[in-house]
């Protein structure tokens, strides 16, 4: 379970998104979803959004954590990947509007996962609570595909997540859905490893509002798995293992 993660990394988010992230891809790649071009892809993913590649996470979390929204850090993210000529501008229309294109989809759907995760710590951080990053993930891309009209985060995958776990519920009973039930779930199934590192990251800023907060269901787990410091504190691990 998310709480699990948030649990093991004692509640600091970046480290609970990266653990999740080295889950998730290690299943990714484990599955053969990871096979010829798609390896790239995936481990571009992996590093920009779990890892914090080029700083871009945390950088953009910082520019935006006091009065920063979920369309500030689309705005961040999309004229750093015009910075840095991950996308340049394509046709612009009579009415003003711009479409982009990029030469490299891998680093493009990077730069759309950071974000992801950046607008997760954004705006869960600001109201200490996971209930709304159901929300974060579906408004987060939607802002991307329209800013740009290139794909968001795994090509659309990270939307439908968020409106399979909201077919039939509130949106924080869709909340409560995603950060209880394990990764290995249909609904969290939808988009690969790039969803529930945003999760796991938003149940790590609570403040104690969930019906089923770590606290209550992975104490035992926390206490058990966080004495590994691999586990604790992961982002460090892997900068020491390379």
């Amino acid at each position: 379970m998310a709480n699990h993660l948030a649990a093991t990394c004692k509640m600091n988010a970046m480290n609970t998104a990266a653990l999740c992230s080295i889950l998730e891809n290690t299943g990714v790649f484990e599955m053969g979803d990871a096979i010829g071009n798609q390896e790239r892809h995936r481990l571009m993913a992996f590093a920009y959004q779990g890892l914090n590649a080029n700083n871009l996470v945390y950088s953009t979390v910082k520019a935006n954590g006091k009065t920063g929204t979920i369309g500030t850090v689309v705005h961040a993210i999309v004229e750093k990947a015009i910075a840095d000529k991950v996308i340049s501008a394509d046709k612009k229309f009579a009415s003003g509007y711009t479409t982009y294109k990029t030469a490299d989809v891998g680093k493009w759907n990077a730069y759309a996962a950071a974000a992801t995760l950046a607008a997760t710590l954004v705006n869960c951080g600001s109201q200490r609570a996971p209930q709304s990053v159901s929300a974060v993930l579906l408004y987060t891309n939607d802002l991307i595909e329209k800013e740009t009209s290139l794909p968001g985060c795994d090509f659309g995958k990270v939307q439908e997540l968020q409106s399979a776990s909201r077919s039939s519920r509130t949106p924080s009973m869709a909340a409560e859905d995603l950060v209880s039930s394990t990764v290995n779930h249909v609904v969290t199934r939808h988009s690969k490893g790039l969803a529930v590192p945003c999760v796991a990251a938003a149940v790590a800023l609570d403040a104690g509002v969930q019906i089923y907060s770590p606290a209550k269901t992975s104490g035992l787990v926390g206490d058990v798995f966080s004495s590994v410091d691999e586990f604790r504190e992961p982002i460090n691990a892997v900068a020491g293992a390379v």
